[in-house]
């Protein structure tokens, strides 16, 4: 018996599978959480990962308000809920002397379903995930399928893509997928990305590299710690949060979950797993009591970018997640976008493939995915970060002292940050909603009614002193479009920032508000001004 292609070493041909409406690239939550959207709706799609299982890194752990009505709209947030825990009490800040500084508590109508900030690792996501997947017999998932080749087919081909993969077979073959449209959500280093050459704009952070530990130490018990805290401190500063697991990542009670610390250090530094072990050990019994036990169950290193892809759809393909965006990690808003990402480009797929809506569809869908992270995580991640990381530059400063300012003295403050947070889902392209059909939902309707923010589409907020976003940090080429450049190059005219600094007292009307917070902002241009000059971007 011959052997058959994939078995035979020698052949030098290379395989087309049967096209598919859609392919999707990587299968992180995002990928993921696309594919169940597309199954949900009986669309032909292939999953391709490059890895044999599932990525089992630490990662992500927070995950925003907003994303809560979300999945309740992709059908997994009760298994969701079930496995991670819903942080309900908020999150502060303290300095090295454990003295509070500031806490943001959690506001919702309805506590207990969109009123609390969700905690759980990605890994114990992707396996939730996963299984709903499985639920879609229209879904095919191939793992260890890398993706080595990209091209558009013409018109009279037929159109679409093709997207050549290299398989852990035996034969190490080449196989050819085509689709009539890929979503790639490949990761910040994605292979369809570069396939493409498009280029990955903005900045790596030059001074630090984080570090993220799995700690066995119940700082709740322990230091009476809220499920988030950060230590805000020149030196020893750090983010600490209750995973909701243990050690072996398994959904366990809060009081026996292990602790995520993490911190800044030298890129300099020997980079031995050994040598980020004992350093963690050693950084971590700052933030313990004195003489206290505790064990560092591991520790796993990653550089700071703030990046952007120069766009966000080339031909039929679009970039979501980490390879359209990624951010440093200071309030959780990296993976929060990238499942708004797999939200809104799942919608739009559906309403071209199956409702026949026009192609120009997705491309609105991915401008405004582009456009989400340039007016609001990029610039909202950046300052929190120089806010938690207790930067001595005098604007870093003022900037805190006002956040903090604001958080201690107005009791609407911390309903005001969430609002704000509305920017990351500018529009969510549900088709209107079919009778008795709850999958596909007006959800981003869910976050207004649970009072994490408005979403009328295509407006600014109204009634919050909002200052209309703009892309921060662009410059415009010759065409006018708006490239991400670190943030510098263009000027500021409203950061659509979750935390933008206020003043010490509510306002009572719209227009003062408006007033007030153009005064604060020149705070804002001043700071992205320097940190753009530290980053070699004027």
């Amino acid at each position: 018996m011959s052997p058959s292609p994939l078995n035979n070493s020698t052949s030098p041909e290379t395989l087309t599978r049967p096209k598919k409406k859609v392919i999707i690239v990587g299968a992180g939550p995002v990928g993921l959480l696309t594919a169940i959207r597309l199954g949900q709706e009986n669309i032909s799609t292939l999953l391709l990962e490059k890895g044999d299982v599932l990525h089992k890194s630490s990662r992500a752990v927070v995950y925003n308000p907003i994303v809560l009505p979300l999945l309740k709209s992709f059908g997994v947030l009760d298994a969701v809920l079930a496995a991670g825990y819903l942080n309900t009490r908020g999150a502060t800040w303290l300095n090295i002397r454990d003295e509070k500084l500031a806490h943001l508590a959690v506001e919702s109508d309805k506590p207990g379903v969109f009123g609390g900030v969700l905690l759980l690792g990605q890994a114990r996501l992707n396996d939730i995930l996963l299984d709903e997947v499985r639920k879609y017999p229209s879904v095919e998932i191939k793992f260890g399928a890398g993706c080595t080749g990209v091209e558009h087919v013409s018109d009279s081909e037929g159109g679409g893509v093709r997207v050549m993969t290299w398989q852990r077979n035996n034969a190490l073959q080449d196989i050819t997928y085509e689709a009539s449209y890929v979503v790639a959500a490949d990761g910040a280093g994605s292979a369809v990305r570069r396939c493409l050459c498009v280029p990955y704009e903005g900045y790596t952070w030059p001074d630090w590299k984080m570090l993220s530990t799995h700690v066995q130490y119940d700082f709740a018990a322990e230091k009476n710690y809220d499920p988030i805290t950060a230590i805000v401190d020149a030196k020893d500063w750090a983010l600490i949060l209750n995973t909701g697991e243990d050690a072996e990542g398994r959904g366990c009670k809060p009081e026996d979950a292990v602790w995520r610390v993490s911190f800044g250090e030298d890129p300099s530094l020997p980079s031995s797993k050994e040598d980020y072990m004992q350093r963690a050990t050693e950084r971590v019994g700052n933030h313990v009591k004195k003489g206290a036990s505790y064990k560092v169950v591991s520790a796993e290193p990653y550089y700071l970018h703030q990046r952007c892809a120069a766009v966000a759809r080339k031909g039929r393909v679009v970039f979501a997640g980490d390879a359209l965006h990624a951010n440093n990690p200071s309030g959780g808003l990296g993976l929060t976008t990238g499942i708004c990402d797999a939200y809104s480009y799942s919608n739009a797929l559906c309403r071209i493939i199956n409702g026949n809506e026009p192609d120009a569809l997705l491309t609105e869908c991915a401008e405004s995915r582009r456009a989400a992270f340039l007016s609001t995580t990029n610039p909202t991640s950046i300052m929190n970060f120089k806010r938690d990381s207790d930067s001595q530059d005098k604007d870093a400063v003022m900037f805190r002292n006002m956040f903090f300012g604001r958080l201690n003295n107005d009791p609407g403050a911390s309903r005001e940050v969430g609002k704000k947070l509305q920017g990351l889902l500018l529009k969510g392209f549900e088709r209107p909603e079919k009778a008795g059909d709850g999958r596909v939902g007006k959800a981003v309707e869910a976050v207004a009614a649970s009072g994490a923010g408005s979403f009328a589409e295509g407006e600014p907020l109204v009634g919050n002193g909002e200052v209309t976003p703009r892309a921060i940090g662009g410059v415009k080429n010759e065409d006018g479009e708006t490239h991400v450049n670190g943030v510098g190059g263009s000027k500021v005219e409203g950061a659509g920032n979750g935390v933008l600094p206020l003043n010490e007292a509510p306002r009572d009307s719209i227009e003062s508000e408006v007033a007030r917070l153009k005064d604060d902002m020149e705070v804002v241009k001043g700071l992205l001004k320097k940190i753009a000059g530290t980053v070699g971007y004027s």
